[in-house]
């Protein structure tokens, strides 16, 4: 039903649904994820850093009571720290979960997006960069494993998603993102062709029209009065 309402574009009915589940039982950690998740989808930050404000307590209590942080909950509690605007925190512990695995594309580019919002722009381009490759190189793999589009259909008839297909689409968005946010980084060092290009690439993932469209104007004009 939240997934009907935010594809309705009905937002406000999906927030209410989660916050509804969240005053039940407020030492639920998964209505909190997913509201979390909800917000910063539709770019309300403010409210979705709230939201991993009071989620961050009851990550550290779970990992209090399982006495040792598994890959999953430490993934959690790099992103709620991220969330929260704790980034030298969220490098350290991205760090860990990019050194136990180098091919987590999710938690290396979240590591950058951390580079960069606690001003290290270098070491931000340079993860960013990197990944880049990594995320080129396997979707070149999963695109020409399977030339042929096989699709899937479940009980009721309705086409579904491969989870080749879903592999792709995540790849792709994250390579959008990357363009975007490396955009972001060469208008705070000034160089404005370099961050418009970044964002004719980025047009390439599923990066809100919005945002790009606000980034460009704010490039073109710059650069015009320089």
């Amino acid at each position: 039903l939240v997934r009907f309402y935010e594809l309705t574009e009905q937002l406000e009915k999906a927030v209410e649904l989660w916050t509804k589940k969240i005053k039940r039982n407020p030492k639920d950690i998964e209505p909190y994820e997913q509201l979390g998740e909800l917000l910063i989808r539709h770019n309300r930050i403010e409210e979705a850093k709230a939201v991993y404000k009071r989620l961050l307590p009851l990550y550290l209590t779970e990992i209090e009571s399982m006495g040792y942080v598994s890959a999953e909950m430490n993934y959690k509690l790099c992103r709620a720290y991220m969330e929260i605007g704790d980034y030298g925190r969220a490098i350290i512990e991205f760090t860990k979960v990019k050194h136990r695995n180098p091919k987590d594309i999710e938690a290396r580019y979240l590591l950058g997006r951390s580079y960069f919002y606690n001003g290290w722009y270098d070491e931000a381009l340079n993860e960013f960069d990197l990944l880049l490759i990594d995320c080129q190189k396997t979707f070149d793999e999963l695109t020409k494993t399977d030339t042929l589009k096989k699709d899937i259909f479940d009980i009721s008839g309705d086409q579904r998603k491969s989870d080749r297909d879903i592999q792709i689409e995540r790849i792709d968005t994250t390579i959008g993102w990357i363009h975007y946010h490396k955009a972001l980084i060469y208008e705070k060092k000034g160089n404005y062709e370099l961050a418009l290009s970044e964002c004719k690439l980025a047009i390439r993932g599923k990066v809100s029209s919005a945002l790009l469209a606000e980034l460009m104007a704010r490039l073109i004009g710059t650069k015009e009065t320089k």
